[in-house]
């Protein structure tokens, strides 16, 4: 059980390195003349029908109905805050961003506001190590800046 556990923790995030990379090599390869909109629709379009695939696919019995029912606030939520993600780094990018600055500065301004909220409401804890992290960061998003 171990292994398993370990390949989930450590695959996952392989995925979301891997898919991450892929992602912005991607939205600072989109087209400058195409409309936001239109690209982002195309994205959506892409990604509904891998998921409809992949659920056919991978669905174990479950009943399609039965599984939507069970979708709450955080899931219209999650879609929004996808839509802002998406167009925020497509117009960053047109707008002279560094693929190689903008999620990091991004990311770091990020990890240092979801710390208050991670200590809040997930009743996560912080430890020193973690503070001198939330410092780097800080000097990390003013050097970046610069």
């Amino acid at each position: 059980m171990i292994m398993v556990s370990g390949l989930l923790t450590y695959g996952s995030i392989a995925i979301i390195v891997v898919s991450t990379l892929i992602y912005h090599v991607a939205q600072k390869s989109t087209p400058s003349d195409i409309n936001p909109l239109i690209s982002l629709i195309v994205t959506y379009v892409t990604s509904l029908v891998i998921c409809v695939v992949a659920y056919i696919l991978f669905q174990n019995g479950n009943n399609f109905i039965d599984e939507v029912k069970k979708t709450n606030w955080a899931i219209v939520v999650l879609g929004l805050s996808i839509v802002g993600i998406e167009f925020g780094f497509l117009v960053a990018y047109r707008s002279g961003w560094n693929i190689s600055k903008a999620n990091l500065f991004a990311s770091s301004i990020i990890v240092i506001l979801l710390i208050p909220i991670g200590l809040a409401f997930f009743n996560e804890k912080i430890s020193l190590l973690n503070i001198v992290g939330i410092i780097c960061c800080i000097v990390g998003v003013g050097l970046i800046g610069q």
